[in-house]
């Protein structure tokens, strides 16, 4: 039975079970179990999912029941058939209206901040976001969690959930803290998931404590906006395979199998990936579950890319953001390893293995989306040896330069890179600048609006139909390899692409070329500015929030 969510009022209960006003008051009263209200637009509000399950455990009596009900009819099955053709009216106030609700977040978050205290906030997220997961995936488990004594730790109460998700799961982990867990903390918890649904409730709170945690919430969540970027960009078609190395909490595979439901072809879409260890493992599985996602998710270490094996699955379609310019990735010097085919990264920077690593999983003919920093596209010695391989062996189909503050974890911009077998013939590098899309949706944090996604998905389109693109808002360019050679196969796309023509006060095209220069020169410097601290940052010890 799908169960409606949004909240209910004291009258709104009554009208839909067919009782008096005063006999809701009554319930509340006499039953301990009866669901909390929450103030809410100065109104106190029930969740629809809390009061239809207590309604359904109580019958209505024999002589009570209305024409068409026979006996046994619960107080639930009247509201619910109530509620399917009387919804609740809409009171004085603004209230939240079923679905997200912005008013319910919000409340949410203040009282989970409050709770945690000064718990460490990854400890806290994982408890939170199983709690949440518990509660919408295993009632049984969450009945047994709610009712236990609660001056007693938790994990007193798992055995049941341990037989309900055997495998991989790893919730119990999370979950085994020797903290108590206040009882008003599994109250928002129902708040939670009882208005917002348990996915949605997940996706909301992982999203906000990222955003807490800053750089090590950068560790393991891609902000949505960047995710979906990245899923545009691949642009997969189904029936469809897709793999991403570095997994994080799930989000950018996440995003991939929304936008196919949106477009109607999620059938036969499947989602591979593997999370670097056993924390962002249990998140992805918790979030894919959530959401219904068909996804086979393992888990790897970094070791894994100083000893690629030939035999390894390979995808039609392989994305990810794995982490920035990571250090100490290898236990040996890579130039000692034969395997590397376009040359080995240095040993102080594993980004240029995690680009190597994406196009070994990927099949023939198949395509790769992988986040960067800034400067893989323009720093010298090993690295700018494997550009120009990549380039010459046409395994490079665009790169795309996105605006700075689109992470938690760094201000600096990123860029994505689209990558494919070096057996495709190519038509040239084509190069998007995006740096001037998105708008502040909060002090430090920007994101990209639906226009601008449609805008870098535009030109892709067109750049994969056969057409060079020529988006005046949306500067682009395509260099050939024989030109790139020229540029010591600096890939960094503000050095190239370019929007329509400025009119510029008192010049002419001479003017204008010469502000297209100054304007690529000043570019240039403050991305390799942008890369000096983060690098300084990088080496920078944080204390635990």
């Amino acid at each position: 039975m799908n169960v409606p969510q949004g909240l209910v009022s004291r009258a709104d209960i009554a009208r839909l079970t067919g009782v008096k006003r005063p006999a809701v008051t009554n319930w509340e009263r006499r039953h301990e179990d009866f669901p909390r209200p929450y103030r809410l637009g100065g109104e106190e509000l029930f969740p629809v999912e809390s009061v239809l399950a207590w309604l359904g455990q109580r019958r209505i009596p024999r002589n009570a029941l209305l024409p068409g009900e026979p006996p046994g009819t619960t107080f639930g099955q009247r509201f619910l058939g109530n509620l399917a053709d009387q919804p609740p009216a809409a009171p004085a106030e603004p209230s939240p209206a079923p679905g997200p609700l912005p008013e319910v977040e919000e409340e949410v978050w203040h009282r989970l901040h409050l709770l945690r205290g000064t718990q460490e906030v990854a400890r806290y997220r994982n408890l939170v976001l199983s709690l949440v997961f518990v509660r919408a995936r295993h009632p049984d488990a969450w009945r047994a969690i709610a009712e236990r004594d609660v001056r007693k730790p938790i994990p007193l109460v798992l055995d049941s959930l341990q037989a309900m998700a055997p495998g991989p799961m790893r919730i119990a982990a999370f979950l085994d803290v020797e903290t108590d867990v206040p009882g008003e903390l599994l109250t928002v918890v129902d708040l939670a998931v009882g208005t917002l649904g348990g996915a949605e409730a997940f996706r909301f709170l992982l999203d906000r404590f990222a955003a807490r945690e800053g750089r090590r919430g950068g560790e393991f969540y891609t902000p949505r906006s960047v995710a979906r970027t990245l899923v545009d960009a691949l642009a997969p078609e189904p029936p469809a395979q897709i793999y991403d190395p570095c997994c994080g909490s799930g989000e950018i595979l996440l995003t991939a199998v929304l936008r196919a439901r949106e477009m109607g072809t999620d059938q036969g879409f499947v989602v591979h990936g593997d999370a670097l260890n056993s924390e962002a493992l249990a998140l992805a599985q918790m979030n894919l579950t959530l959401h219904g996602a068909e996804a086979r998710l393992d888990q790897q270490s970094t070791d894994v890319l100083g000893s690629f094996r030939p035999s390894a699955q390979r995808y039609p379609y392989v994305i990810t953001n794995p982490p920035f310019s990571m250090r100490d990735w290898s236990r040996e010097d890579p130039a000692q390893s034969p395997h590397w085919r376009f040359g080995p990264p240095p040993r102080h920077n594993a980004d240029f293995a995690w680009l190597q690593y994406a196009l070994g999983r990927l099949a023939p003919g198949g395509r790769a989306a992988v986040l960067m920093p800034p400067g893989a596209a323009f720093r010298e010695g090993r690295e700018s040896v494997i550009r120009r391989r990549l380039v010459e062996n046409a395994c490079v189909e665009a790169l795309i330069a996105l605006p700075p503050m689109l992470f938690y974890s760094t201000g600096i911009g990123a860029t994505i890179w689209l990558l494919r077998p070096s057996e495709q013939s190519g038509r040239g590098v084509l190069f998007v600048d995006a740096t001037e899309l998105g708008r502040l949706s909060q002090r430090t944090q920007r994101e990209l609006t639906e226009e601008d996604h449609a805008a870098i998905r535009d030109v892709l389109a067109d750049w994969r139909a056969g057409v060079t693109p020529a988006h005046g808002s949306l500067p682009t360019a395509v260099m050939t390899a024989e030109e790139l050679s020229a540029h010591d196969y600096n890939l960094n796309p503000g050095k190239y692409a370019v929007g329509a023509p400025t009119a510029v006060r008192g010049g002419g095209p001479d003017a204008v070329a010469r502000l297209r220069r100054e304007l690529r020169r000043l570019h240039e410097r403050a991305v390799k500015a942008d890369v000096a601290v983060e690098q300084v940052m990088g080496g920078l010890t944080w204390p635990s929030i």
